[in-house]
């Protein structure tokens, strides 16, 4: 047997052989591991037998030493003068996700944590088919075709790789682990954040951190967990306990799966619905919301997806006469009525109609600074103006709409003047006090979030649903987001930002009482929505300026 060091080198010998791309291929070692082994190896007790114009590779597979000397015999016999390659010793097994085909090289690589593991804990070797390449070159070799072949994807393989994955997301959701964390920076500790959300949430300042912390882990372990359960994925979100910690979900549709009894203390709920279900039915009813060209849609305020409860709600207006209109509305939509669960709610929908995130232009609010090119300007709610209405800062003249789109959705942006200046940061409308803004990554439901607005100043709130579509009287908006926190007329447009610091949207409107605000409405109540920043982003071919 031969020690790591010998491995090394060889794989380091043979790496120097091939192209630029192919030795670039050749590195084991990820950057956010830097406790595991890398050292480079070949999968140990690999044997080639001759067949037909090529050699195929056996199964890879634990052999004694003797198996080993008599497989380096007969590869020196068939090749006088060339012993082989270094085998691994059975401490350093390899372990693959998934190889990787390289065109016009045998050289096996490896893509993703491959790596030599010096640990006990792996030391079972997973079963993997490969096969040598068929080449002319191959073929005219008179021993075994080194370096050694591509290593094909089997299903041995693969659902060896969806077990450890899932094992090591399911895991992580726990706060403490940092296994998926992001490379998002923590942002230094937000003194008006942490106010105003004790304030509206009652959450104290480590409840505030660990918030923070559990944002950052989502975008990696929503990824993950798509990845994992594919059409059965059914969201992921953020629940705070009793105690007011916080914990990552996720859900899943899926029956009988091993994943979700094999990994001990994971956060996992299995569902009825997956979100693709849940997505199609509010998709569903928007057409059917859009198809009614001859009357209003009367009492049918919103409808949305409900992720922790695993349905899509929809809320009406009380009064048994408008029974008809909403009959008729689900049963153009057709959908399964299982998945529906139904309120009523006595405010009514209502645009919040009446450079820093937050600040007041016009009757409204702005959102967040963009940039086009050289161009300087801000995103806001498309309700507040059309395409070419002027906009005004204190009564002067700044700029005016370039595109606006509602309803459908509420999003537009404007354009300021060049001598303006663009600060990537949220006013708290508290004196100079601001809120830095880092990027745009959406958090999930549950997550604790903030939003500025000229009409009621910093206010706070949990994300409630997604996927919500409001009818306002004159037309339905889709694909919102519903959050607590309270708004009021003079708010649409302005800014919503996580606690991380990432902008997440602007205010479109919410469910408000005669003082023009919901403000004084029970939290539980409550209802406000925003458009989601990165689709507008997108759209406009705008980008974020941040702090």
């Amino acid at each position: 047997m031969y020690s790591t060091a010998v491995c090394a080198a060889y794989i380091s010998q043979q790496a120097s052989r091939t192209s630029a791309k192919t030795a670039g291929a050749m590195s084991l070692r990820r950057p956010d591991t830097p406790h595991i082994s890398a050292i480079p190896c070949v999968p140990r007790a690999i044997g080639c037998r001759k067949k037909s114009a090529g050699w195929r590779l056996s199964r890879v597979r634990a052999v004694d030493r003797d198996e080993m000397a008599h497989l380096r015999s007969k590869r020196a016999a068939e090749q006088p003068g060339h012993s082989g390659p270094p085998v691994c010793s059975a401490s350093h097994r390899m372990s693959s996700r998934t190889g990787r085909q390289l065109r016009g090289t045998t050289l096996a690589t490896f893509r993703g944590p491959s790596r030599c593991r010096s640990t006990r804990a792996h030391r079972r070797i997973s079963v993997m088919r490969v096969a040598c390449a068929s080449t002319s070159v191959a073929s005219r070799r008179t021993g075994p075709p080194w370096p050694l072949p591509n290593c094909t994807r089997s299903s041995l393989m693969m659902h060896a790789a969806r077990r450890t994955l899932a094992v090591a997301v399911l895991s992580a959701v726990a706060i403490g682990g940092h296994a998926f964390a992001s490379d998002t920076p923590v942002p230094k500790l937000d003194a008006g954040m942490v106010t105003a959300l004790e304030r509206d949430l009652g959450m104290t300042q480590a409840q505030y951190l660990a918030s923070v912390d559990a944002e950052r882990q989502l975008p990696d372990v929503e990824t993950s967990a798509k990845r994992i359960y594919g059409d059965s994925y059914a969201g992921t979100w953020i629940e705070h306990d009793a105690a007011g910690n916080a914990r990552v979900l996720v859900a899943t549709s899926a029956r009988g799966l091993k994943q979700l009894s094999a990994v001990d203390g994971a956060q996992t709920r299995q569902v009825t619905y997956s979100l693709y279900q849940l997505d199609q039915a509010v998709q569903a009813l928007d057409l059917s919301s859009n198809s009614r060209i001859a009357r209003r849609l009367d009492g049918v305020q919103s409808w949305g997806v409900d992720l922790p409860n695993n349905r899509v709600v929809i809320t009406l207006s009380p009064g048994a006469g408008r029974a008809e209109a909403v009959l008729e509305f689900l049963a153009r939509s057709d959908v399964d009525t299982g998945l529906l669960h139904f309120e009523e709610s006595d405010l009514v929908p209502t645009p919040l109609i009446n450079i820093y995130g937050g600040i007041q232009y016009n009757t409204c609010s702005i959102g967040f600074p963009v940039t086009r090119g050289a161009t300087k300007g801000f995103v806001t709610a498309g309700h507040c103006g059309g395409a070419g209405t002027t906009v005004r800062i204190g009564g002067t003249t700044v700029g005016s709409f370039q595109a606006s789109n509602y309803p459908g959705s509420d999003a537009a942006w404007a354009t300021v003047r060049s001598q303006d200046t663009l600060i990537g940061r949220v006013w708290q409308h508290s004196g100079s006090t601001t809120t830095p803004v880092v990027g745009s990554t959406e958090t999930a439901v549950g997550s604790a979030i903030c939003r500025s607005g000229y009409r009621t100043g910093w206010r706070c709130g949990t994300i409630t649903r997604t996927n919500v579509s409001v009818n306002y009287g004159d037309g339905s908006v889709n694909g919102l987001r519903e959050s607590n926190a309270c708004a009021g007329q003079g708010d649409s447009g302005g800014a919503w930002i996580s606690t991380a610091g990432h902008g997440q949207g602007v205010t479109s409107g919410g469910a408000i009482g005669t003082d023009g605000t919901n403000c004084g409405v029970a939290q539980s109540q409550r209802r406000t929505w925003y458009q989601r920043l990165t689709p507008m982003l997108s759209s406009y071919g705008v980008n974020l300026v941040t702090n």
